[in-house]
Formats: C-alpha cells, structure tokens, sequence
C-alpha cells in the first residue's frame, strides 16, 4: 500500500533575522567572556595530597573495572590483577568488592588499546550481577601525559586542562543550546522538504560509526517499499562547487572518503553539500525519492528532520562529558533527551540500541574482486593502518582475530601518499575500508582492506518503521 505524506503548508511572509540574530550572539558571548574570566580569576583550586592510606570506597565512589592493552582487569586500582579472564573470575572479583553496597556505581576504564571482548565482558558481569549504573572512561597513555597533548587525552580522560577549559565549554553549550531555540522560533530561517527526514548524527567531535548505519538503514527501507535517497556534507571533499553528485567511481577528494562508500554500498542515490537542505533540492529534483537519509548533520538545524538518531561509541561514550574545546560534545548531554534513537557502536546500556560489526573476507586494496579470509593470517605478523576517529577500535578487531599488528595511525580524513602506506617489507598490510578508497592508485599486491556490515535488532526496524509511518501520515511521534 502506498503511504501518503502529508504536509502542512506555510505561506506567510517570513522576514530573515539572521543578522540580527547573530548580532545578538555575539554581543551575548562577549558579556559571558568577560563575566566567566573575571570570575575564573579568583577561582582557586586545593588539590588534595597523594597518600599511601588505602581508599575506603562510599556509596558515592565507583568500583573502578581496570582493563589494560592485554585484556586483564584489575579491581580499584590493586597492583594485582584477576587470575585469568574469565567471565566467572570477574564476576567473583566484583562482589567482593561490592560488598554490602546497594546499586553501586561501577566505572569500566579501559585503555586505548584494550581488546573489545575485554570491554564486553566487564559489562556482561555487570550485567549478570544486576549493576545497571555504569559509566566508562579511556584511560590517558602515560607517555602522552609526559611528551605532547593530545586532543583525545584532554577530551577523554581527567586531563587537568580540561578543567581550565570548562568556562569555554559553558560557554559554547549555552551558545548551541541559544541557536536551537532561535531555529525552533523561527528567528533563524529553516526549510522543510515534502519528504520525511531522517538524520544520522552524533553529540560528540569525530567518528561513532555513522556511515555504516545510515548504509544499513538504505538496505532495511528499499525492501519496505521506500525509495532512499542520501545526503551527506562532503566531509573534506575539494570539489569547486556543490551540490556534487556521487557515484561508486567518483574522487573522494573530490567529493569525500565516506560520501565514496555510501555510493558504493547503498544502492541509492548520493549527493553531497555543505549546506545540507541544498543537497536534499538536487536529489529531489533528479531521482523519486520518498524519504532522506542524512549522514551527520545532528547540528544542521537549517534542514527540518522528522527523525533523529544519534551514534555513541560504547567505550569512549561521552569522553569527559563537556562541550568543546573543554570536552568532545558539540551539544550538551540534555540533547539525548529529545532524540528518537540512541544507537550504541557496541554494547548498549539502557534507552540504547547495540549496533554490532561483522567482519567480512579481506578484500585487495588494488582489485577488491580479489578476497581471502581474515583467519588466514591468524599468528601472523602485518602492519595495520588506520586514519578514522578512534583508530585503536579497528586495531582490537584485528587483535582479537590472533593477529600480531605494526599500528600505523593517521588522522581522520587521511588524504594518503605512497610513502604513507609502504614500510619496506613484505608484511602484508591491512586497513579500513574508508582508507582504501583513498589508497587503491597507490596500493600493492600486499595491501588489504577489512569491509564490516552493520547488524541492528529486529525490533529496531519495527519500531523505525512505526515512526515514519507515523510521520506520513501526519501523526506526532512520541
């Protein structure tokens, strides 16, 4: 049965206030500067002392699931580590520690590096044991801490300067949190398209696994009926005018490594621009399509959507919860709240939904006709490379796979040169996908890329479809 999309029509005149509006804006941050650095000026902070007491735990102080690069937990900081790894031994570990608490709040800190089955054992104890107040952290690498910052120190762990920084955070929270409600005024101009919108974002700065869902989500519509089409910004793409059409062959410096990847995987049509509502024009003006499928553009507040999911990364979640530059988040955490879905890349808490990665045959960088099984390198020695937002996750798949790694990170985006991916052996090497897209004019017969393919619960897509139905036919979505 076909679906009627109903919309209602708005022809009054509407008067831009953009520049008054940011006018205000930026008086407003000029009086907040100057008040929080004027207060920030008598703020003093005592330390407390290092002692060699023993830490005596309260219902307030969480029992700390101490995971290093190895997989091995450790309980509250002890210098000993649990005798194996076991599921079993943990959960021992933990009522002891436990002891006669109620509910107690447990923090899962696992090193940058630690294996991914590690991190999901913590919370299948925790779980098993009926903890339900979990939180995580990624531990700080000791010779950061000593040689350069790095932005992912300060943002995901207890860096001082993250502290420092915290009035800027206050600072930009409020501002996002102002623009919003001026888009939801109607102060600030936004469009609706007569298609629904679904958006596929996140709350924090870099890569949770975005492109793959939105891949899914165009794989799980077409059978129902829909006809897709995505939009996406053109992350880094160095075309001279947009919007830009996007196909499997296309540049993806011109265009964008992911943009490549949505074309090649969702057999839908793909169109990129900065300015996100001019995408959705041209892709509806050339293809039928019935519904948009935004990848990123959380933030993206002058394209109106009907449907909001956020990704989050399971191990590194919120970082230390504050907005840049203090913290990762681009908006204040109080914006979950009003998302339809949260998806977790990984293990899910509670509101959440799991999205799982299968890995798939290596594919040859050069001729991706060309495939073999990951397992067939199992015990052996290869460079791993990796430029996306949290290279380490990538690393701990092939790990936990048997493979011995050389880890080579790159910055997300990585627009790579020969001399990049070439390390004078014949070790062959393995990377993302979203990197061999950029590599195949400059890869050998040893280089290799690894495809994953999301998997979502059925009853994700039941209740995804309740919703765009809802949305054709003119009802609020709860």
């Amino acid at each position: 049965m076909k679906l009627r999309h109903r919309r209602s029509t708005n022809d009054s005149l509407h008067i831009n206030l953009t520049p008054l509006i940011d006018t205000v804006f930026l008086l407003l941050i000029f009086f907040m500067m100057t008040t929080t650095f004027n207060r920030e000026s008598q703020l003093s902070v005592n330390l407390p002392e290092a002692t060699s007491k023993p830490l005596t735990l309260t219902p307030e102080t969480p029992i700390r699931i101490i995971i290093d690069a190895n997989g091995e937990f450790a309980i509250n900081d002890s210098d000993h580590g649990l005798v194996d790894t076991k599921l079993e031994t943990l959960e021992r570990a933990l009522k002891d520690s436990v002891g006669s608490q109620i509910e107690p709040p447990l923090l899962i800190s696992a090193a940058a590096n630690a294996p991914h089955h590690a991190v999901m054992t913590a919370m299948e104890a925790a779980r098993n044991l009926g903890y339900v107040k979990l939180s995580f952290e990624t531990q700080q690498r000791p010779e950061s801490v000593s040689k350069t910052m790095n932005i992912n120190n300060l943002w995901y762990s207890n860096h001082p300067l993250g502290l420092v920084l915290a009035p800027l955070g206050w600072l930009f929270c409020a501002t996002v949190q102002m623009r919003r409600h001026a888009y939801q005024q109607g102060w600030l101009p936004s469009q609706r398209v007569n298609v629904p919108v679904i958006i596929v974002g996140n709350l924090t700065v870099g890569g949770t696994g975005k492109t793959p869902l939105v891949i899914w989500l165009a794989r799980f519509l077409k059978p129902q009926g829909f006809k897709p089409g995505i939009v996406s910004r053109g992350y880094r793409g160095h075309a001279n005018s947009w919007p830009q059409f996007v196909y499997p062959d296309s540049d993806p410096y011109l265009v964008g490594d992911e943009p490549v990847l949505l074309a090649r995987h969702s057999d839908c049509p793909v169109v990129v621009a900065p300015r996100r509502l001019l995408a959705v024009q041209s892709l509806l003006e050339r293809y039928d399509c019935d519904v948009i499928l935004s990848d990123d553009g959380l933030q993206h507040y002058a394209l109106q959507r009907d449907i909001e999911i956020a990704v989050v990364d399971d191990i590194r979640r919120y970082g230390n919860r504050r907005c840049l530059p203090a913290g990762p988040l681009r908006e204040p955490l109080s914006r979950l709240a009003q998302l339809d879905f949260m998806v977790t890349k990984g293990a899910a808490l509670n509101n959440e939904v799991s999205m799982q990665y299968e890995l798939k045959p290596l594919r040859r960088v050069s001729d991706d006709s060309v495939w073999q099984p990951l397992s067939v390198l199992r015990g052996q020695t290869v460079h791993a490379l990796a430029g996306i937002g949290h290279p380490a996750r990538f690393f701990n798949r092939l790990r936990d796979q048997g493979l011995k790694l050389h880890c080579h990170e790159f910055p997300d985006h990585q627009v790579y040169r020969a001399t990049d991916i070439q390390f004078n052996d014949h070790l062959p090497v393995i990377m993302t996908e979203k990197d061999a897209v950029k590599c195949q004019s400059v890869a050998g017969q040893q280089h290799w890329y690894l495809p994953i393919e999301a998997r979502l619960p059925v009853d994700f897509g039941r209740r995804l479809l309740e919703k765009l139905k809802k949305v054709y036919y003119g009802q609020k979505t709860p």
